[in-house]
Parts: C-alpha cells; structure tokens; sequence
C-alpha cells in the first residue's frame, strides 16, 4: 500500500469513528424538524410498585392527549421493569437500542439509578420521579421529585407538631427511603425527637412478628414505616395484629394492596396544588388508583422533555439551563449547577381506605 493508499484508508476511518460518535451522543445536538420522536418510559408496571408504575404511564398518556401544535410527532414506548434494578437496565438498553428512543422517563430511585449509565452512555436526557440526587449530573440524567432535605424537614415539622418525641424507625433498604432517612435525622436532632428503635430490613423479609415487637418494647411515640408492597402490607398487618395504632410514613401508603391497614395514619407526599388534575385523572382512568408522587409529575415530565426535544438545542442543555418549571404541581425549582428538580411537599393520610391530603 502506497502513502496516498494509507491516508485515504485512515481518513475513512476518521470519518466512520466521527459518525459512530454522532450517533451515540444524541443529546449534542437538537431533534431533526418534522421527524417521529419516542420517549420511553420504565416503570413497575406489575409486582409491589405498580401502584407509582401505572398512575405514572396515564399521567404520561393524558400529557401526550394534551400536546398542543408541535414541530415533531410523539410516541411513547413502556417497559415494565418489576422494580427490579437488572429489568430496568434491561428494558432501558432495549428502549435505546432496539426501540431508539430520543429520552427516557423512569421512577424510583433503583430503576433510575439502573438506567443512569445507559442515558449517559446513548447521551438521551433521563428523568426520574424519585428522591436520589446522587443519580443526577445536570447534562443526561434529571430528578423531579421532592429533594429528600424538604420532605425529610417536612416530615420532622409534622412529627414535631404532633408532640412525638421518641420514634422507631423500621425501614426496607432501599435507596430511595435510605437517603430520606438519612436526611431526616439531623431534623429529629433539631427537634429533640430521638430515635429509640431502627432496623432495615431487605425486600426477602416475609415475617415481621420480631422486628414490631422489638420496636414496641422500646416505647416509641411513633412508629416511621417505610417500605413497598408486599412488604408494607405485612408490616401494616402485623402492627394492625399487635394493637400499634401511632404509624407514620413516607409515600407509600399511597400504594398498599390494602391501605385500610393504614385508616388514619400520616405520611408526606407531594403537594398536589393542581386539584383538577386528580379529578380528570379519576374520571378517565377509574380503573388505576391516582398517586400523587408519580402521575403529576409524569404529566410534567413528558411535557418537559418536549419542549426540550422541540427547543433547537441540545436537549440535555435545556433541561440543565432551566432553574424553575411551572407544572400540575406547581412551581418547581432546581439549582443551575444541578440536575435536582424539587417539587414542595404536603402532609396525607389514609382516610376509609384512600389517600387525602390534609395539609
């Protein structure tokens, strides 16, 4: 092979590594006018979370009904993912390889922090409903949910204001609740709310007789439940069993295959400021019990995603170069120099079996 052969044969080369660098890093530059676009969506649509999966997809469905005149034509694409980290990646490389989605929406923080690296590496921008900053960048990967310090402060306030004074903590390890968990402990300090009981437990523990008793001999004010179903709803029987009445927790009452077992119990979530949206979504979607932690914020989240993929820039800079969003929950704010979307926080509790919120 000659010189000239050699340099016509690596400026070939250069040119087809340039091109797979383009292909690969979608988010450096804007969505072509006038194309089909889809944003895949992994969410627990089956097993003990499906109750933020499904109020998330119709959320997503009634933003998607909603889209005014656009540039570009919208799909979505859902994959079920059982709350299960290894489905999640699995389903997420399926979206961005097989499915060729141009972004992502998840929710819960082990599925977004299982789908993270593959975003980042397909360069799509990714937006999880959940708590778990650690999963953000502020270039691919985005939350929108409460930031764990507000609802953790907002929950110690409630606690504080309800006179508790000792508590017992009985936690699923999860990232989700760990991170609130450890973000509300210098609230109980600021308090004087001490922490007589705590026990984490994994998803596997099926018999909780021990754990409640153990925590019941330390006489606690309150007892902080957090924990997905089916894990939650034993737990809610065997204090129900046990006479335990004084239970507080994070989100996921909402969620329970029987909230009965929580009539009365407080727990935080978020402010819903929208109330129409939680009338439309009862109407249109009877079949699918509205979450205020996920089918809000769904509709939010598509609706962004849009406006980022229709903007002309690269959609990752968009979303990063926003510092506040008006949404179905309001205002949302987020730092410049991070990808933190917070949503404010209210105060609910199971009344005759469904969620109300009351402050």
């Amino acid at each position: 092979m000659n010189k000239t052969s050699k340099w016509i044969v690596a400026l070939i080369i250069i040119g087809i590594l340039v091109w797979v660098i383009k292909s690969s890093n979608k988010s450096s530059s804007p969505a072509t006018q006038g194309q089909v676009i889809k944003i895949g969506v992994v969410a627990p649509l089956t097993g003990g979370a499906a109750g933020y999966g499904l109020p998330l997809i119709k959320g997503i469905e009634l933003a998607k009904r909603d889209l005014g005149s656009t540039t570009n034509t919208y799909e979505i694409v859902f994959e079920d993912d059982g709350t299960n980290p290894a489905q999640s990646a699995s389903a997420a490389q399926k979206l961005v390889n097989v499915d060729k989605v141009s972004a992502v929406i998840t929710t819960t923080s082990g599925t977004g922090n299982a789908v993270k690296p593959i975003a980042t590496v397909a360069g799509i921008p990714h937006i999880c409903i959940c708590v778990d900053t650690t999963m953000t960048d502020n270039k691919t990967n985005f939350m929108y949910l409460a930031l764990p310090e507000v609802e953790a402060e907002a929950w110690a306030n409630e606690a504080a204001s309800r006179g508790v004074k000792n508590i017992a903590l009985i936690g699923q390890n999860h990232p989700g609740f760990n991170v609130i968990v450890d973000k509300i402990k210098p609230f109980f300090v600021e308090k004087g709310i001490k922490i007589v009981f705590e026990e984490k437990f994994d998803p596997t523990v099926k018999d909780f007789k021990t754990v409640i008793a153990k925590a019941r001999a330390s006489k606690p004010d309150l007892y902080f439940v957090g924990a997905f179903p089916p894990s939650l709803d034993v737990i809610g029987s065997e204090l129900k069993t046990q006479g335990i009445k004084n239970v507080a927790g994070i989100g996921t009452f909402a969620i329970s295959a029987n909230p009965s077992l929580f009539n009365g119990d407080w727990f935080t979530d978020v402010n819903l400021t929208d109330g129409a949206f939680k009338e439309r979504f009862v109407k249109e979607f009877p079949e699918v019990r509205f979450n205020a932690r996920t089918a809000p914020e769904g509709y939010d989240a598509f609706n962004l995603l849009v406006k980022a993929l229709e903007s002309g820039q690269s959609p990752g800079a968009y979303i990063a170069g926003l510092t506040s969003y008006e949404g179905k929950v309001g205002r949302v704010t987020k730092p410049a120099d991070k990808g933190n979307f917070s949503v404010s926080v209210g105060i609910w509790k199971i009344e005759n079996g469904e969620a109300v919120q009351v402050k």
